[in-house]
């Protein structure tokens, strides 16, 4: 179900964040309440820093980092 609204014409699954892509488009990171990385192409969870490889939390480096889905536009 696609109850992420990211504006009037994209919309992304339920518990997913909508991030801006490079292109001006929306992208659905696999996390909720994400954080959208500058690179405009990964996110990481929710509480956590973009880094060039990782996502930072304030202790630590983790692997979160994640691609951006590619979503389709509304009808």
């Amino acid at each position: 179900v696609y109850n992420v609204s990211c504006d009037q014409t994209a919309a992304c699954p339920d518990k997913t964040t909508c991030c801006k892509t490079l292109d001006g488009g929306w992208g659905c990171c696999p996390f909720p309440n994400a954080v959208c990385c500058s690179d405009y192409r990964h996110c990481c969870p929710h509480g956590q820093k973009c880094n060039l490889e990782k996502c930072d939390t304030d202790l630590q480096s983790l692997p979160g980092l994640r691609r951006y889905l590619r979503i389709q536009r509304r009808m």
